[in-house]
């Protein structure tokens, strides 16, 4: 029986199960999520994978996922970072490819604010029921911010982040425009 790969209508999760004949007549139970769906609504095959990002404005920054190799443009204001899905509205999403779901959907947010002429960075949890996450060896904790730096790492279950401030100092905490 030939294998197919599926998506989960619900958050996303990419299986692959054998196809029998019926199938399209049976609910699916996501194994991640738990939540069962008709076949039909299930995503079949994949979309070509997306185009490559634009280089990153010099403007703002950036953050590197490490584990993926991903790119994410930073933007004044909140930048969500959250896992991958259907549901969810992060500006950063993080792709779920092994392990658990440790990551939420809205789980952090990298706050780039201008203050009197320089960007601030910081970083706090979206909310205290996330798992363990880490600025160097500081714990992130929900609406406490904690100032960023170039070339941080933010430690999240399966992905690191390192931050980049364009054109910055590396000593500096904050990025003159």
């Amino acid at each position: 029986m030939p294998l197919i790969r599926i998506r989960c209508p619900f958050e996303g999760s990419e299986i692959s199960l054998s196809y029998v004949p019926g199938i399209e007549g049976k609910l699916i139970t996501c194994p991640f999520c738990k939540q069962s769906a008709p076949f039909e609504k299930w995503v079949k095959g994949f979309p070509p994978p997306p185009p490559p990002p634009p280089p990153p404005s010099p403007e703002v920054g950036y953050v590197e996922l490490l584990c993926t190799g991903q790119i994410c443009q930073l933007k004044l204001g909140k930048n969500v970072v959250g896992l991958r899905s259907v549901s969810s509205h992060a500006d950063i999403e993080i792709p779920r490819i092994i392990g658990p779901r440790l990551i939420s959907r809205n789980h952090m947010v990298i706050e780039v604010n201008n203050e009197s002429g320089n960007y601030v960075y910081d970083a706090y949890l979206c909310k205290s029921e996330v798992n363990p996450t880490f600025v160097g060896n500081v714990q992130l904790q929900a609406n406490v911010r904690t100032r960023l730096h170039d070339g941080d790492i933010i430690y999240m279950p399966y992905e690191l982040l390192k931050i980049h401030f364009q054109n910055a100092d590396h000593d500096s905490t904050v990025f003159q425009h």
